[in-house]
């Protein structure tokens, strides 16, 4: 499970990268299914007649593989931490591509409150070895919501790629 450790915590951006993470290398299906609000589910639902228990299902089979990988490169135990740091909003044209692209898959562009990008610090460790990056990540609001917007890309990836067929 993921770590975090926070500078202003309670902002929403951990509940959304914790999800991620446990959806991404855990193939836990909740987590798998809070990574994009319901009406992006009703989308895929309708239009590739996708449920979200199959994109789950994709998730847990995938992660088995990730794991064993990451437990190849830094041994057994691994473990996932990060530190959230400076939160800026995505410039307006960053921001008019988010939206339009969620409103392609059903989101409401009125729903889309806010879309921020904060840089974190990531490390992943096993019994091993152990690595840190800075990366950059990008949230968006959603109804009272934030969501991993990347996150909401990879299951946008998967459904319109075929994986399911």
């Amino acid at each position: 499970m993921a770590k975090k450790m926070l500078k202003d915590f309670g902002n929403g951006y951990e509940k959304a990268i914790d999800n991620f993470v446990d959806a991404s290398m855990y193939g836990k299906a909740k987590a798998v299914k809070a990574l994009a609000p319901k009406e992006l589910w009703e989308y895929i639902e309708e239009e590739y007649d996708i449920t979200p228990d199959a994109v789950a299902d994709y998730y847990e089979e995938m992660s088995e593989g990730s794991l064993e990988a990451l437990e190849e490169e830094y041994g057994k135990n691994i473990k996932v931490s990060y530190v959230l740091d400076e939160a800026d909003e995505v410039d307006e044209y960053q921001y008019d591509k988010i939206k339009d692209k969620l409103k392609e898959c059903g989101v409401k562009r009125k729903d889309i409150k806010k879309a921020v990008e904060v840089e974190a610090e990531m490390k992943i460790k096993g019994k091993e070895d152990a690595d840190t990056a800075e990366v950059e990540l990008v949230f968006v609001k959603i109804g009272g919501d934030w969501y991993y917007y990347e996150g909401i890309e990879s299951i946008i990836s998967l459904v319109s790629w075929g994986f399911f067929e």
